[in-house]
């Protein structure tokens, strides 16, 4: 039996859409299964977006309609510590270290961006149900208003979160952490201007982080151990200000909250693989890692941006369910997945550490961080995301 469609995408979230978007500008056509948009809590959370993640989003000419808040600089600190290290985009010619915008913008932009593409279906309040695989063909079962159906897509891109049905059902083993932490996410005035910088402070309950939104509003994000989360969650307005005041500091002077607070577990969860037969993992489904340094989505986008150009060029070809074609793509990616990965956890074991030993590692490199312009020009291209083989979206083409 002949595929219903190329490609067909499980999951309408920020990779998914962002994958189907730059899959549609390459001329493959694709289905998007999306089951319930975003989550109150999810439009609110503060997305960090890179340089890389830039030039993908300007690349799909997406990038004007989410008026973006730039951060021209960074400030990392180690409570009780004398490392500090502070960034200024200026000082390495850029315009911005990153750039803020809300989830729930994003998501907006991408899927309006989805309805004005011809060959672009997304079944709204749909779901996988199933998966069946065979050497001819692959059947997938959606769950749609109500209704159910079958597709037989050429090729399955499973974009459906850390808890990945898709990835379950085909047996794809993972790798699993608990960091027993959970981040606490909520909007703030600050008394003083922010003047466009983010903050990352690490205590010993975990890393408390500023992000500048416009005006002196800004979105903190303040990682505690898991049986705290809850309680800070149900706790006072007036007493959980004061908690976070203690964890930041009087820097930008007091701290007023604005609107409401959501929890966030914190996990690290990475596929041992991330294709089979007519399958390929994206977005969380592939790999879901601690938020320090920003990186999660950011990768997730360089993923889409390179499986977007890889797919491209083999639907031309009429090979997009060549095992070859997904082989291509795993090892195009593998290089920047397991650096940015590895740099990730490494921070979580320096950094959430108490022992001894790790405080007086880490604040060794925050100290040679905060006097060697060498390491800061290498950190500053790692967190931009624009270091070794790219897409050419990522390249700016």
């Amino acid at each position: 039996m002949p595929p219903d469609c190329e490609v067909l995408v499980a999951g309408g979230g920020l990779a998914g859409s962002s994958f189907a978007c730059a899959l549609a500008a390459g001329g493959v056509p694709c289905t998007v299964v999306e089951a319930t948009g975003m989550q109150a809590g999810s439009a609110q959370r503060a997305i960090s977006l890179t340089q890389s993640s830039r030039r993908i989003l300007s690349g799909l000419g997406l990038w004007p309609d989410l008026k973006p808040n730039p951060i021209k600089r960074l400030h990392i600190s180690d409570q009780g510590q004398f490392g500090v290290v502070r960034l200024a985009a200026a000082d390495f010619g850029m315009e911005a270290l990153g750039y803020l915008v809300e989830a729930g913008d994003l998501h907006r932009v991408l899927h309006q961006r989805l309805k004005t593409l011809p060959d672009v279906t997304v079944l709204h309040a749909s779901r996988v149900e199933s998966v069946q695989s065979t050497d001819e063909q692959l059947s997938v079962c959606i769950h749609s208003r109500g209704e159910r159906r079958t597709l037989h897509p050429a090729l399955l891109v499973a974009a459906d979160g850390s808890s990945s049905l898709i990835r379950d059902h085909a047996g794809i083993a993972v790798d699993r952490e608990d960091y027993h932490q959970s981040a606490v996410l909520c909007t703030v005035n600050t008394e003083r201007p922010h003047l466009q910088t983010a903050y990352e402070r690490f205590t010993r309950h975990g890393p408390i982080a500023l992000l500048p939104m416009t005006g002196q509003q800004a979105i903190m994000v303040y990682g505690v151990h898991s049986d705290a989360g809850q309680q800070l969650l149900e706790m006072p307005g007036q007493e959980f200000a004061a908690r976070l005041q203690r964890a930041f500091g009087l820097r930008l002077g007091r701290i007023q909250l604005h609107g409401e607070r959501s929890l966030w577990p914190l996990r690290y969860v990475h596929a041992r693989r991330q294709w089979m037969n007519r399958l390929v993992l994206l977005g969380s489904a592939a790999h879901s890692i601690h938020p320090n340094a920003a990186q999660g989505l950011n990768l997730c986008l360089r993923d889409a941006a390179t499986l977007a150009e890889i797919l491209s060029a083999a639907y031309q070809q009429g090979q997009i369910t060549s095992p070859e074609v997904l082989q291509r793509y795993a090892a195009a990616r593998r290089h920047d997945q397991k650096r940015t990965i590895g740099f990730n956890r490494m921070i979580c074991r320096l950094f959430y550490s108490s022992r001894l030993s790790a405080r007086a590692l880490r604040n060794a490199i925050m100290l040679f961080l905060g006097h060697s312009h060498l390491a800061q020009d290498a950190l500053v291209s790692r967190l931009s995301g624009l270091h070794g083989r790219q897409a050419r979206l990522v390249r700016g083409e």
